[in-house]
């Protein structure tokens, strides 16, 4: 939807076209991959079990009457307050000791940072925040608060938790198109999976006030740090709120927090978090919203867990699984010889999983491939990773155990895949995709299964990947038109599991009706079906959208079977 003249605001417009025009399809229409791997979440799901057990013990027991009526308290539930500050008190390490009327309840820690841009900035302002950022900050920014997020770009990944941040902020300070009014740190980070040391943060302090800007500091993971194999000694988390402003030269009324349940407690569906400040107008009107925004059952859902004597063994338990999650996966990353960024926070690790990808393009054309084989990860570039940090994806190890073994196990059928293409493909050109009978051939001593595609009598393109004894075939979507740079895409499965599910590749989904209705739905493309039927069980189809963009795919039929004619 682009047309909004006399149907939006200027501002509802341009969140329409800029914000919403943005989100992938498979977000918007989750159905399209229902059968996925979701690895791409930051979720922590290894204690979930155990906060549902709570959750049904505060429904049973607290839920009254009077819980129906009108939220009491302005800032948020009294009983509430206190046992958020109880929690800080006990787990954040304060300088100070945080009192209740120090916080403001929210829906969510996003809702709480929304809050704290909207009353500190002015419409236009912008917001220094260290590349690479979680992508939610962009749209976040716009939406309400009408502000821009500025990448702080340092040299290199290593270089984001030392002394290259701090003349990179302000090298980017002095650079800025708009004017600057604070800084957000998420510590710890996201997407890398460390926190800041208790030195930076003190030098980050500083920079904030000589430059009479805000500090806001996004700590939703701070009670996520786990043992790492990776880190014999590495530097614990310090939450902004235990280090003395007044030694880091800051006025502590620049200084903001904000924390949430929904990670630590694996509870994001709750939405409940705070803003913690020692500045009481912004305090007073972060509450102006809080009493309409955040629900009761939310409430009580909170302080049964806040309460439970149970939190410290949880937040031990979690730890213990987080670091059993992380070694699982990076165990197996070591194993396939695929780089990451060792951490030892948070819920997820930064992994080459394109390592070859030289172009932004090629990254989401490996994203495809990992979503086509039914394992969804985050390419970083929706991160803003530095231009010379391409082919990484975020992917999140805190699922069930059964999830991550059956994600790793697509990850490596993917990231095995070694293509070589023999020729440039040329531009506004229209040829057909000729799948050939796969061969098994020998390659510094292994199996590979090979096949061969033709879109020319004189050119060859070539197809391999390890042969592991299964029957697997590999098929290929070939993008026809001016989008050139983006032409290969590709996925593989067993035989059987073409056959159950028909399933087939275009445009990073499996599932051809779904997909068809989809696009049917957006009206932006033309779609020409059962063209021909190809040997060995396949049909082509051909699809063209208005730039005259043609793609070419094929759809496995029942009773086929590939290989033979």
């Amino acid at each position: 939807m682009t047309n909004v003249d006399g149907l939006l605001s200027t501002r509802g417009g341009l969140n329409v076209t800029q914000v919403l025009g943005r989100i992938p399809p498979h977000v918007l229409n989750p159905a399209l991959h229902r059968d996925e791997i979701d690895l791409s979440m930051a979720e922590n799901r290894v204690i979930r079990h155990e906060i549902i057990q709570l959750a049904k013990v505060a429904i049973e027991t607290s839920l009254h009457y009077e819980h129906l009526d009108w939220p009491k308290g302005f800032f948020g539930d009294a009983t509430l307050l206190n046992l958020l500050a109880s929690t800080v008190n006990t787990h954040f390490g304060p300088h100070c000791q945080v009192a209740a009327d120090n916080i403001a309840v929210t829906a969510g820690a996003a809702a709480g940072l929304d809050a704290i841009l909207y009353n500190i900035c002015n419409p236009g302002d912008g917001i220094l925040v260290p590349c690479p950022y979680w992508n939610g900050y962009d749209a976040l920014f716009a939406l309400h608060s009408g502000v821009h997020p500025v990448g702080v770009v340092v040299p290199s990944l290593e270089d984001s938790f030392g002394p290259a941040l701090l003349s990179a902020l302000e090298e980017s300070y002095e650079k800025a198109p708009c004017p600057i009014r604070a800084l957000v740190l998420a510590n710890p980070h996201n997407p890398l999976g460390r926190p800041y040391s208790r030195s930076i943060l003190e030098q980050c302090m500083a920079f904030c006030q000589r430059r009479n800007i805000h500090l806001v500091s996004d700590e939703v993971f701070a009670l996520s740090s786990f043992a790492s194999p990776d880190f014999t000694n590495p530097e614990p988390f310090v939450s902004c709120l235990s280090i003395n402003p007044s030694r880091a030269g800051c006025d502590p009324q620049r200084i903001h927090v904000v924390w949430s349940m929904s990670k630590d407690l694996s509870a994001s569906g709750v939405r409940l978090g705070c803003v913690i400040t020692r500045n009481r107008p912004l305090r007073d009107v972060v509450g102006l919203v809080a009493s309409v925004h955040v629900s009761v059952l939310s409430t009580i859902f909170a302080k049964e867990v806040l309460a439970s004597p149970q939190l410290p063994k949880l937040l031990t338990l979690s730890a213990t699984r987080l670091a059993g999650a992380y070694t699982t996966l990076t165990t197996a990353f070591k194993a396939t010889g695929i780089e990451y960024f060792p951490s030892y926070a948070t819920v997820f690790v930064l992994a080459r999983l394109a390592p070859t990808a030289s172009t932004w393009d090629e990254e989401m054309l490996a994203l495809r491939a990992y979503m086509q084989a039914g394992v969804a990860v985050v390419p970083g570039r929706a991160y803003h990773m530095p231009e010379g940090q391409k082919g990484w994806m975020r992917v999140t190890f805190a699922v069930s155990n059964e999830d991550l073994l059956e994600g790793i196990r697509r990850i490596n059928r993917v990231y095995s895949i070694k293509l070589t293409i023999s020729f440039p493909p040329e531009p506004n050109t229209t040829s057909i995709i000729t799948l050939v009978q796969p061969t098994k051939k020998p390659q510094n001593g292994h199996q590979y299964n090979q096949i061969r595609m033709e879109s020319d009598p004189h050119v060859s393109i070539y197809l391999n990947f390890s042969h592991h004894g299964t029957s697997e075939l590999t098929f290929c979507s070939i993008f026809m038109g001016r989008k050139a740079d983006a032409n290969f895409y590709f996925s593989k499965a067993s035989v059987e599991a073409f056959k159950a599910s028909e399933a087939m590749i275009a445009l990073g989904t499996r599932e051809l009706d779904e997909y068809y209705r989809y696009l049917k739905g957006r009206d932006e493309v033309t779609i020409t079906e059962d063209i021909e039927d190809t040997p060995w069980g396949f049909r082509q189809f051909t699809m063209e959208d208005h730039d005259g963009n043609k793609l070419t795919f094929f759809k496995f039929l029942e009773g086929g079977n590939p290989g033979e004619e």
